[in-house]
C-alpha cells in the first residue's frame, strides 16, 4: 500500500522531514523482519506534479541505514529514538507530495513531521535521490550514478553484502565520468576507501 505522509501546494521549501515508521504489531514480527522493513518500505518525493518522483528510494538507505537500524547523527541526516531526521532542503516550485510505499506483507504505522519555509528562490535546484541493485558481475561496474544536466552532485551511500565469506568485494577502483570525457577524470585507489 501506499500513503500520503505529506503534501503541499505552491512554492516552498522542506527544511525539515522527521518520519518514524514501525509494524503495527511489533510482537507479531521478528528483528529480522523489522530490519528487512527498512528496504521494504519506500520513501517517493514527488515535486511539481512530475509524473516520475525525484525521490524513489528505501527508507533505510536514504537515512544511510541499509540492513539494520544504526544511531548516528550528521547536520543533514539522523537517525535516533523514534526515528529518522532529514534535512536535506528540498525546494518545489508548485508543490511537493511525500509518500511511504509499504511492499511488507503486513501493515505499518508510519507518522511524519514536516517543516517548511516559502522562501524558495528561482535559483534553488531540486533534491533528487535514487536507488540500485546490482548482483555479483565479475570485471563490470556497479554504477553509483548517471546524471544528465546541470546540477550537484553531494554523495552516495553504498551498503555491500557478501555471497561468501570474504572481505574482497570492494576492491575495484572507483571513477567519475563528467561530461563524455573519454577518461575518468577521477580514478580512486579502490572503492573500499572511498
Amino acid at each position: 500500500a501506499t500513503a500520503v505522509l505529506h503534501r503541499a501546494e505552491g512554492a516552498g521549501v522542506v527544511r525539515s522531514l522527521d518520519l518514524s515508521m514501525k509494524p503495527s504489531v511489533p510482537a507479531a514480527w521478528t528483528q529480522r523482519e523489522q530490519s528487512f522493513l527498512l528496504q521494504d518500505a519506500i520513501l517517493t518525493v514527488e515535486y511539481d506534479q512530475k509524473i516520475q518522483p525525484s525521490i524513489h528510494v528505501p527508507v533505510g538507505d536514504f537515512f544511510g541505514n541499509a540492513w539494520r537500524e544504526r544511531h548516528y547523527g550528521s547536520a543533514l541526516l539522523a537517525v535516533g529514538p523514534p526515528g529518522w531526521v532529514s534535512r536535506w532542503p528540498m525546494p518545489y516550485a508548485q508543490g511537493i507530495r511525500i509518500s511511504l510505499v509499504n511492499n511488507a506483507d503486513r501493515a505499518v504505522r508510519a507518522s511524519v513531521r514536516v517543516e517548511t519555509t516559502n522562501d524558495r528562490k528561482p535559483s534553488h535546484g531540486y533534491l533528487h535521490a535514487n536507488w540500485r541493485r546490482s548482483g555479483p558481475f565479475t570485471g563490470r561496474p556497479h554504477p553509483l550514478a548517471d546524471f544528465k544536466g546541470r546540477g550537484k552532485f553531494v554523495g552516495c551511500f553504498l551498503s555491500v553484502t557478501g555471497d561468501e565469506n570474504s572481505w574482497w568485494l570492494l576492491e575495484g577502483d572507483e571513477t567519475m565520468v563528467v561530461d563524455q570525457e573519454t577518461r575518468p577524470s577521477w580514478r580512486g585507489t579502490g572503492l573500499e576507501d572511498y
